[in-house]
């Protein structure tokens, strides 16, 4: 549901944005995919109001923070073919869903090795807070890495 909400946000946002503005319509789209992520944070305060089942909550949360990662590879892509010169990432149609592709499959294995090597750490620690803090900086290192291997030499 999160790639299609997503999908269909960037459309109706970036059509919108390009008819009201007169904005070229691949930027107009480019700043769609920008807006359309719904923010995780506000999604799980507004749940906390509503009187919702657990099971419901759990669910909405988990694609409201889906939705980060597909607005990413879809603004990326839609840059890619928005700015085709130079050496952009995604550079024309067949460049953006080879990225689409490489992320989607590339971030699927980056979660499983490093969760698989987070388990084998954990099932071995019995101390609660040493657990969070490792599961954060599972988190923000498996958020971080693919950022910092693109700076590093080819």
């Amino acid at each position: 549901m999160a790639t299609i909400g997503i999908g269909l946000s960037t459309v109706i946002v970036g059509v919108g944005f390009s008819w009201l503005t007169g904005m070229p319509l691949l930027i107009a789209l480019v700043f769609g995919a920008l807006i359309s992520p719904t923010d995780p944070v506000a999604v799980l305060d507004v749940l906390r109001e509503a009187d919702l089942q657990k099971s419901l909550e759990t669910k909405i949360a988990g694609e409201s923070l889906f939705n980060d990662g597909v607005g990413y590879i879809v603004f990326l892509a839609l840059v890619g073919l928005a700015f085709t010169h130079g050496d952009a990432h995604g550079s024309g149609l067949g460049g953006a869903a080879t990225l689409f592709v490489q992320e989607a499959l590339g971030g699927a294995l980056l979660g499983l090795v490093l969760g698989w090597l987070t388990f084998r750490v954990m099932r071995r620690i019995d101390d609660y807070s040493l657990e969070v803090l490792i599961t954060l900086g599972l988190a923000f290192g498996g958020m971080s890495w693919p950022s910092i291997c693109m700076f590093l030499p080819q």
